[in-house]
């Protein structure tokens, strides 16, 4: 290559990367913003950017037909052998995109920006945290294209304005930032460029008529390497294919409740719970910085719901199912129900209550829950509003409680009796709703009874209880959840404690900035400020086995991630500064 060929590289290389930076720090959102605001839906254009994507098998059976017609010792025309290179220039940059590019840059993608305008930039190093940077349609259209446009030079306005259709459409259809779309052409540019130097005699100087490196005057070990190339190119483009259709946005969160344990404890070298602190994270994630958000149980349990902070109330483990009181209407600027008591108001909004506006569906599965039927009903299950609540405490037969079953907390779930026992429900139920993922709901939330989730040890039933039964409860369940159609399509599970250990000042802990209700008697963690580090394991097709994570989390975290998984508003404190969504430390 010619000196100046070096510097006319590098020049190029170099505005690229400048037209990049500009266009991340100060054109990108703007745009989306204007386009998500401005641009209505055009479902035309994504079934065109969608058809686009048949260019990738197309480009695979190509290469393997013409290395047949090849080996068989016939020429290819002009037209097939410029399709050829064009294949070759789109399996090895879609391949090096997919394996190399996204996960180095790790750029948070458009949708997760246009749902939470805080997500924006890059997580180098931290694989895929979507379909972002560079675009890997455009690099599909460029890649391919450009062999053409070097090729063909006099018919060059339909490929210049066939790849600037498919940028313009990524853009409009809010795929993609216009930073992931000229990035994406640059490569595809670039790759088809080295494609044209590489397999084309004289290709890159005169752009006229040139032959492929495997001409029938090629010796047999020259044609042996070109076939396999062939052989790895095709490949390549199928592993590229075969991952991005085997990664279906999650669609299905399974959420697990245990009791009443500290990080150290559980997931230490000699924790009482193998299966949960060893086998589970070796099979997904471990999130080592996960907090509860006060003590004792039931504020933690309002918080994975709803998001509100602990109240005077919920932090006694309301003994009587009292009303909730305003100290002011509505909520404040955080979304937090200003009062105390228990039994919130039919405007404070909850899990079950987006989900069913979005589409989605949900349910609760208690453990126990009627198994006393003079104890307790078998669905939607609460002591009458203003009594005392003798659930609290496990029976021999019936551990049910209702402090672990933040649903029946809300008016805006138990006004409407025959929607709450449709959807709170007794956990025998969830073996068959598991066994059809058309009956799987989009979400699930498991409480087991005060035994087997922890709380109490030893048990009423003569059981160890502790970590020991919380274990074992999980061996039984989780496997039953992961062998689901559900799951195993776009599922994630989420296996959490309450609250930590004990109230001391160490378990009462918080992180991302955890706010109290204003004019509390005590702190949320009552002698601190949350309820102690705990951990979470987080399971799914969707994460890599033995992934860790140190970001912190708390309940709260959980509560915004599952919003973003389904498109759905911030509840309460789940939408205030500091608290982190599951992003690409987690998925891959």
């Amino acid at each position: 290559m010619k000196a100046v060929s070096v510097v006319r590289y590098g020049a190029i290389c170099l505005l690229t990367a400048i037209v990049l930076a500009v266009c991340v720090q100060f054109v990108d959102r703007p745009v989306a913003d204007f386009m998500a605001t401005h641009v209505p839906s055009v479902p035309p254009i994504h079934y065109a950017l969608n058809a686009e994507l048949l260019i990738v098998p197309f480009g695979v059976l190509w290469i393997l037909g013409c290395g047949i017609v090849v080996a068989l010792g016939y020429d290819l025309p002009r037209l097939a052998r410029t399709a050829m290179l064009a294949s070759f220039s789109l399996t090895w940059a879609l391949s090096a995109n997919y394996f190399l590019l996204q996960p180095f840059f790790g750029r948070i993608d458009i949708s997760r920006y246009l749902k939470d305008r805080g997500a924006y930039g890059f997580v180098l190093m931290h694989g895929h945290s979507g379909i972002g940077f560079p675009s890997g349609h455009t690099i599909i259209a460029a890649s391919f294209l450009v062999v053409f446009w070097l090729a063909y030079p006099r018919a060059r306005i339909i490929w210049g304005l066939a790849i600037a259709a498919v940028m313009l459409g990524l853009v409009v259809a809010q795929w993609h930032f216009l930073s992931d779309t000229l990035c994406g052409l640059f490569v595809g540019a670039i790759a088809a460029m080295l494609t044209m130097r590489l397999l084309g005699h004289e290709a890159a100087d005169h752009m006229g008529d040139f032959y492929l490196i495997w001409d029938r005057e090629m010796s047999g070990f020259s044609r042996r390497v070109c076939r396999s190339v062939i052989a790895g190119a095709a490949l390549c483009a199928v592993a590229t294919v075969s991952a991005r259709a085997a990664e279906p946005p999650i669609r299905h969160v399974f959420v697990v409740v245990l009791e009443n344990e500290s990080y150290g404890t559980t997931f230490g070298p000699n924790s009482p719970a193998p299966y949960l602190a060893h086998t589970l994270p070796q099979q997904g994630a471990l999130l080592t910085n996960y907090y509860g958000i006060g003590h004792a149980s039931l504020d933690n349990y309002i918080a994975m719901i709803s998001g509100q902070p602990p109240n005077e109330d919920t932090q006694r483990d309301c003994g009587t199912f009292s009303e909730f009181v305003l100290r002011q209407p509505g909520l404040d600027a955080q979304g937090r129900a200003i009062g105390k008591g228990c039994v919130y108001p039919a405007f404070v909004k909850t899990l079950p209550d987006q989900l069913e506006a979005h589409g989605f569906t949900w349910r609760a599965y208690m453990e126990d829950m009627g198994s006393n039927p003079s104890r307790e009903a078998s669905a939607c299950a609460h002591v009458a509003i203003g009594t005392h609540d003798a659930t609290n405490h496990a029976t021999v037969g019936d551990q049910y409680a209702d402090k672990h079953n933040p649903f029946v907390y809300f008016h805006s779930i138990i006004d409407s009796q025959a929607r709450c026992d449709a959807h709170v429900v007794n956990l025998n139920l969830l073996s068959a709703d598991l066994a059809d993922a058309s009956r799987t709901p989009n979400f699930v939330y498991i409480t087991p009874n005060l035994c087997n989730d922890g709380h109490d040890a030893p048990c009423v039933d003569g059981k160890p209880g502790g970590l020991v039964s919380a274990n074992a409860f999980l061996e039984r369940w989780i496997p039953v959840i992961r062998n689901s159609p559900a799951f195993q399509k776009d599922g994630l599970l989420i296996i959490t404690f309450d609250e930590a250990g004990s109230e001391g000042a160490h378990d009462s802990d918080a992180c991302c900035g955890e706010l109290p209700m204003p004019g509390a008697a005590f702190p949320p963690g009552g002698n601190g400020p949350g309820g102690g580090r705990i951990g979470a394991v987080l399971l799914s097709p969707r994460i890599k086995p033995g992934t860790v994570s140190d970001k912190p989390y708390n309940h709260h975290a959980m509560v915004r991630s599952i919003d973003d998984i389904f498109g759905m508003p911030h509840l309460g404190l789940a939408g205030v500064a500091g608290v982190n969504s599951f992003g690409p430390e987690i998925f891959r």
